[in-house]
Order: structure tokens, then C-alpha cells, then sequence
């Protein structure tokens, strides 16, 4: 993959069509994102920057900044990031509100458009158009969420694991622990792959983290985080289950008896398929399988969220000798399951059906290839045709 894939003027075009039209579909909420994610994140690093860190957790204090910034007709959104990361965020709380909000989106395009560079760079034509054609990075940018970092991150250790370098892949895999429930089902991948390097520099750097965050707010300050992350979901913004594309969001949506159960039981089931998925599997798969893992089974989950999956799903489509798991990868790259999560309930329920579709073509995937006859593995498809 070290060779410049063939990307054309038309393939350039047309991945500027998605990305401008998404941009312009997504500003008619910048201004939801500013009143309500980007200045959750903002309180986190205020209080950081003033080195508040025994209030980080402390939502009667979130409300006093909330009133400073944005005055009494705004409801305070908790702030639930790790102390580590508030300290990282602190810089952005070195302008007022609105001008660093600005300042935030401009970064966020800019990463955004790094990341579609690389992937054009890494997959060629078809991977940029596919890449641009999710609106998942878009969508979090314009919500004043932090979605482009945690994308380039990803980005960069899923190319880290793709040349071999797994220690180093799984320290940037650390590096997003500050959305840990993120990284479920990848943590899992790592152990049951036997990626054991992977898995030590992902130790370290989340050992290292929790050490930072500890002396930052001391042992007396872990309880109150505890309760504030557990309490979260009945504070503002009040988030509406039906909404979050994961397995309770399915539950929800289909109004299923026994949620909770089921969810535990299919949360295991999950897991079992995506560990079976990424058994011998290409990079590509195991990094799929865990994502995918990772939306389903965790309990806090939003559109933008998706992108996680971003950076393998071109792969997924390219080299796969799978036309079902081409297919899954397609249609996730695909503003249809997103259409169906900006519905009325249960349409939502097809953006985590989407995931299940993965994880099914995946594990099918898998079960052709240790059924082949011959003992080699799948000849995949390659990422460009032959002529160009």
C-alpha cells in the first residue's frame, strides 16, 4: 500500500459535493451545538484551565459556568470526560465561548480534510468518494462535538496496526479512552486476536492516564465522577434512547419485552460473533468487528459516533471477497441508515440493524474462508482495477 492510489478530478468533485452539502445540511445545528455538546466540553476545559479541578464533577458549578457563558434560558449539560482530557481540552478556554466554538470548527474541517486526504491517499478513488459519502465526521463537527479528533486518531492507529507497529497502534488507541466506551469491543478484539503488543501499549498509555487524572482530582474526587457519569443519562440534554443506534436502541424502537435482558443477552452474542469475525482475520476485519462490537454494546451512543467505523469501512469494501460484507460497507458509507436514525421511532432502528448486517456479512466472511478447500486465504479484491 505504499504506492499513490489514482485519484481523478471527477472522484475529487464528487467527494466536494458530499462534503459541501453536508456541511450546509449541518448548519442548521451549529447553533444547537454551541449552546449544548461544545459547551459541555468548554466547562470541562474552563475549569481546567482555572484549575478547578476538584468542581470538574461538580454539576451545581457546570450550572455557573453554563450561566456566565450563556446566560439563564440554557439548561447546564454535565461534564463527563476524564480529568486527563479536561487538561488537554484546557487550551480552547483561552477565548470566550463563541470565538473558540469557531475556532474549534475550523480545526475539526481541517482534520476532517486531513482525513479524507489520507484515505484517498491509502484507498484511492473509491475510497475517498466512500469516505466523503458518510456524513457521520461531518455531523459531529457540526454538532460542536469532538468526533474529528477521536476519527484522526483512530485513523492513525488503525494505519499504525496495517504496518505491523500494533504497540504503537494500541498507545493511540489509549489516546481515545477519554470516549472509553468507544473502545469495548476493539480492548476485546486485541485479547481474543492475541494482539498481545497491541494490547500492552494500550495498557500502558490507559494506565498512564488514570494516573495523570488521579493526581489531578485525588482520590476523593473518583467517587463524584462515578456518579455524575451514572447519572448523566437523566440530566440534560436528556438523551432519547430511541436515538442511540446500539442494541438497547433496537429494543426500544421494536418496543421488545425484557429490554434490559435481552440487550445483556445479545450484548454476549454480539461479542461471540465479532471475536469469531476477527479470528485470523486481515487487520481490516478485526478492526471492523470490534467497532461495530463497540457501537452495538455500549450505553451511550449518537449518530456522529458511527465514524468510528470509518477508517477500515473502505477497506471492508475494497478488498473483501464478500459481496455481503462489501455491501454492509457500502451501505454504512451511505446516508440511508443515517436518514433512518433522523427519523421517528422505530425507523432508528435501522442504523444498529445496519451494524448487525456487518457483523453477520463479517462472520460469514469468516466462516467461507476456514471452510476453503484449499487452506490459503481469500484472494481479496484490489483496491484499484487493473487498468488504472
Amino acid at each position: 500500500m505504499g504506492k499513490l492510489k489514482r485519484v481523478t478530478a471527477a472522484g475529487i468533485c464528487g467527494a466536494a459535493v458530499f462534503v459541501i452539502f453536508y456541511c450546509m445540511l449541518g448548519s442548521t445545528v451549529v447553533k444547537h451545538g454551541r449552546q449544548e455538546d461544545f459547551s459541555t466540553l468548554y466547562t470541562g476545559a474552563y475549569l481546567a484551565r482555572h484549575g478547578r479541578f476538584h468542581d470538574l464533577y461538580n454539576y451545581e458549578v457546570h450550572k455557573q459556568v453554563w450561566l456566565a457563558n450563556l446566560g439563564p434560558d440554557v439548561e447546564a449539560v454535565p461534564y463527563t470526560r476524564p480529568p486527563f482530557y479536561a487538561l488537554a481540552q484546557s487550551p480552547i478556554a483561552l477565548l470566550p465561548l463563541t470565538p473558540s466554538f469557531a475556532a474549534c470548527i475550523g480545526v475539526s474541517l481541517l482534520l476532517v480534510l486531513g482525513f479524507l486526504i489520507w484515505a484517498a491517499r491509502e484507498y484511492g478513488e473509491e475510497g475517498l468518494v466512500l469516505a466523503a459519502m458518510c456524513i457521520a465526521p461531518l455531523l459531529g463537527v457540526m454538532h460542536g462535538q469532538d468526533s474529528a479528533v477521536v476519527l484522526t486518531l483512530l485513523a492513525i492507529a488503525y494505519w499504525l496496526g496495517l504496518k505491523g507497529r500494533d504497540a504503537a497502534a494500541g498507545a493511540v488507541f489509549g489516546l481515545v479512552l477519554f470516549k472509553f466506551h468507544l473502545l469495548l469491543g476493539i480492548a476485546a478484539m486485541m485479547v481474543a486476536t492475541r494482539r498481545w503488543r497491541m494490547l500492552g501499549g494500550f495498557a500502558v498509555v490507559g494506565a498512564l492516564e488514570g494516573v495523570l487524572s488521579l493526581a489531578l482530582i485525588g482520590i476523593d474526587g473518583v467517587r463524584p465522577y462515578i456518579d455524575l457519569v451514572r447519572r448523566s443519562d437523566s440530566m440534560p440534554p436528556h438523551p432519547i434512547i430511541q436515538k442511540m443506534p446500539n442494541l438497547m436502541g433496537i429494543a426500544t424502537n421494536l418496543q421488545l419485552p425484557a429490554a434490559q435482558i435481552l440487550v445483556a443477552i445479545g450484548s454476549v452474542l454480539v461479542l461471540a460473533v465479532a471475536i469469531y469475525s476477527a479470528w485470523g482475520g486481515p487487520w481490516w476485519r478485526v478492526y471492523l468487528a470490534g467497532m461495530a462490537a463497540s457501537l452495538l454494546i455500549s450505553p451511550h451512543i449518537f449518530l456522529y459516533d458511527v465514524g468510528i467505523l470509518l477508517p477500515a469501512l473502505p477497506a471492508g469494501y475494497l478488498h473483501s471477497p464478500s459481496k455481503f460484507t462489501r455491501a454492509a460497507c457500502c451501505l454504512l458509507c451511505s446516508p440511508l441508515p443515517f436518514m433512518a436514525g433522523f427519523a421517528n421511532p422505530p425507523w432508528p432502528a435501522g442504523m444498529p440493524i445496519s451494524f448487525l448486517l456487518l457483523l453477520a456479512a463479517l462472520a460469514h466472511e469468516a466462516w467461507t474462508s476456514s471452510r476453503s478447500t484449499s487452506g490459503a486465504p481469500a484472494i481479496e479484491r484490489p483496491l484499484v482495477p487493473a487498468s488504472a
